[in-house]
């Protein structure tokens, strides 16, 4: 092999200058150790093409020197060659051998044996680079294809997911939908306005759902798509919130809930202004759902360091211990009635789940069945610099 380079190991002077000057004929580029640890040190820096080693030298002898470079990652697969002129007998070639080594030769050396034996373990060497080489790709592509299976089954399980709860979900609303309207269509007597307007309360809340379940699809879908741009920015917190309570004040007052705000004016946040809203949007509305008429939600906010913690507590019914783990998992459609057999599709938390993480937080529930739930999430505070 042309312009290889060849690591010659020995401790006697006179052999190095006659295998180097044969292996200089040849075109090989050579480098001399004068021992085993001279040896080790001119192999990690120079990454020959062969190692040729003399069996018997002080401080570190072939054997021991082999081991040595065997061990290293970058060296492992270096060939190496025994040349020696005392280890000679069939016990000691396979101790080499054993060692590592992938030939041996006998001195006194015969230059064509030596160019022979090289070229032989060069020629060794390239095929077990592109074997290699080979396996490395053929890893890869089984990484890569276990990565797109494992995206597919993700994608399946979404797919699946949005069906259920497409079927399950909507077919509530929809079944009141048909109901009201065969009443309204059938004799039923339209000038009782209070049955009417009673009818047309449930017709709204039922639309009110439907368009929330819609809602929280069509941005679920698209997040899990990453179809959905994530824009940062400064925003008062405060104001914020204050905007998302407004959207309730319909909600809170038919069920005498008063929901109370702790958030100090001063707090300014660094969130995508579209995701915030919907996380709160969605925590209130289900705090609003679980709470029992007369009871009261508070919302809170406390800064440590650079983070921002915001509470959504309630007085509702409150989360069983078995039921807490599974608010959050992509996996289960979980969904529960409210105070007033609201129904929840389950999906928002997971919404949630995922705008919270695309700012860097996180967010929890914290809950004692029958007396109430503390929902909790964080994102970066704003640092005006």
């Amino acid at each position: 092999m042309y312009n290889a380079v060849i690591l010659i190991v020995d401790d006697e002077q006179t052999y190095l200058d006659t295998i180097a000057e044969t292996l200089k004929e040849k075109d090989f580029k050579i480098v001399q150790a004068f021992n085993g640890k001279m040896g080790l040190m001119l192999a990690k820096k120079f990454m020959p093409d062969i190692i040729i080693v003399d069996w018997e030298m002080p401080e570190m002898n072939g054997i021991e020197m082999i081991h040595e470079l065997k061990k290293e990652e970058v060296t492992k697969d270096i060939p190496i060659i025994m040349c020696t002129g005392i280890m000679t007998s069939s016990k000691n070639l396979d101790t080499a051998l054993q060692a590592g080594a992938v030939d041996y030769i006998r001195k006194p050396v015969e230059p064509i044996e030596l160019t022979a034996r090289i070229n032989s373990a060069l020629n060794m060497a390239s095929a077990f680079k592109e074997i290699k080489n080979r396996n490395e790709q053929i890893e890869l592509q089984k990484l890569n294809i276990e990565q797109k299976n494992k995206e597919l089954i993700e994608i399946n399980g979404t797919k699946d997911r949005l069906f259920s709860i497409i079927a399950h979900d909507l077919r509530g609303p929809i079944g009141s939908f048909r109901s009201f309207m065969e009443i309204l269509s059938s004799d039923y007597d339209l000038s009782d306005k209070e049955q009417l307007t009673e009818i047309f309360g449930m017709l709204k809340k039922s639309s009110n759902a439907t368009y929330e379940l819609l809602e929280n699809l069509l941005s679920w879908a698209k997040s899990q798509r990453n179809e959905i741009a994530f824009q940062p920015s400064k925003i008062e917190l405060q104001n914020l919130i204050k905007t998302i309570i407004d959207l309730f004040v319909e909600l809170t007052q038919n069920k005498q809930i008063k929901i109370t705000l702790d958030v100090p004016e001063n707090i300014l946040v660094f969130a995508d202004s579209n995701m915030l809203m919907t996380v709160l949007r969605n925590l209130v509305s289900n705090a609003i759902k679980f709470t029992p008429n007369g009871k009261n939600i508070l919302i809170l906010a406390e800064t440590i360091k650079h983070e921002c913690t915001i509470t959504i507590k309630d007085e509702g019914v409150g989360i069983k211990p078995e039921d807490n783990s599974k608010l959050f998992k992509n996996e289960i459609h979980f969904s529960t009635y409210g105070t007033n057999r609201e129904k929840g599709s389950g999906l928002g938390l997971l919404l949630c789940k995922d705008f919270i993480e695309k700012h860097g937080g996180k967010i929890w529930v914290e809950s004692v069945f029958g007396k109430g739930s503390d929902f909790k999430f964080t994102i970066p505070i704003h640092d005006e610099l």
